[in-house]
């Protein structure tokens, strides 16, 4: 099966380089050492102390941000090329997802809970994407 991205921006439209996800949490020494063991490093940048950056690909970022009143309640999805082997790290580092699954063929999931009860999901497409790249930013 083959997707096919709709949509791509024309020459009217900005054209973004980069994307920088942000999750809250509720308590940034605790969230930066589940993070750091989760991604196998500590962060990239910690540009205040109540943020922490890990530069997870060329134009993707993902931020912690101490803020309790809103912690706990947003999710990223992380893709993987194989689904079994990332499992198999996470789990020699301690992770232990609370929920896998498959959506039908169109992606496998296995899903994380850090310490705030944010969602991380790490998912293998079942499918090919024709990833659409974008001309040189404006």
């Amino acid at each position: 099966m083959t997707a096919e991205i709709a949509g791509a921006p024309t020459d009217k439209e900005p054209r973004f380089r980069s994307v920088l996800a942000g999750l809250a949490v509720s308590d940034i020494a605790e969230s930066v050492a589940w993070y750091s063991r989760f991604f196998g490093r500590v962060p990239d940048m910690r540009p205040m102390p109540d943020v922490a950056e890990w530069v997870l690909t060329t134009g993707a970022t993902l931020q912690l941000m101490c803020s309790p009143d809103v912690a706990g309640t947003g999710f990223t999805r992380l893709e993987v090329d194989d689904l079994d082997a990332a499992m198999r790290v996470l789990d020699g580092r301690g992770f232990t997802p609370a929920q896998t699954g498959q959506f039908s063929g169109v992606i496998r999931f296995a899903d994380y809970t850090d310490p705030s009860g944010n969602e991380v999901s790490v998912v293998e497409a079942l499918f090919d994407v024709v990833r659409f790249t974008p001309p040189s930013a404006v």
